[in-house]
């Protein structure tokens, strides 16, 4: 079957360790910063494609560094 997803192509940031009064500070060290792909359907699409469907996506990303990341990563899969 062939399927379109249409939606949020995101960037997931995970950062650890963040402090309860990270928020408040002008800087915190962090010990690492992961950049993953996430969004409603970029998340959809990846899961159709594993399960051996026919799938095309449509959003928009920016430009910029991760723009490039995430068209890069779905292109991949």
């Amino acid at each position: 079957m062939k399927m379109l997803c249409l939606g949020a192509v995101l960037c997931d940031i995970a950062a650890k360790p963040v402090p309860a009064d990270a928020f408040a500070a002008r800087r915190i060290q962090l010990d690492s910063l992961n950049l993953a792909g996430g969004g409603d359907a970029n998340n959809a699409s990846i899961d159709l494609a594993r399960l051996g469907e026919d799938v095309r996506i449509v959003s928009r990303v920016g430009g910029d560094f991760l723009g490039q990341m995430l068209t890069t990563l779905l292109s991949q899969n």
